[in-house]
């Protein structure tokens, strides 16, 4: 068996739950805003600092791999 043909089926799983990876990435990316503002209003003090930069990473994460969602041209 070579590599080519152990590859193959990869980037085929891959094509096919990139939609699924986009959709879930941008709707995280647009539900997470709400928790990171409560966070802002309730201190950034301690742990919560921790807590909002992570989530502000993950938000970052989202943004880019949701980018493409239902649009035809990415």
């Amino acid at each position: 068996m070579s590599a080519r043909t152990t590859l193959q089926p990869v980037g085929e799983i891959l094509r096919d739950v990139q939609p699924a990876v986009q959709l879930v990435a941008f709707w995280v990316a647009v539900v997470l805003p709400l928790p990171l503002i409560a966070i802002v209003i309730g201190g950034l003090e301690g742990e919560r600092t921790l807590l909002f930069v992570g989530l502000l990473v993950l938000n970052l994460v989202a943004l880019v791999l949701g980018h493409g969602h239902r649009n035809p041209d990415v």
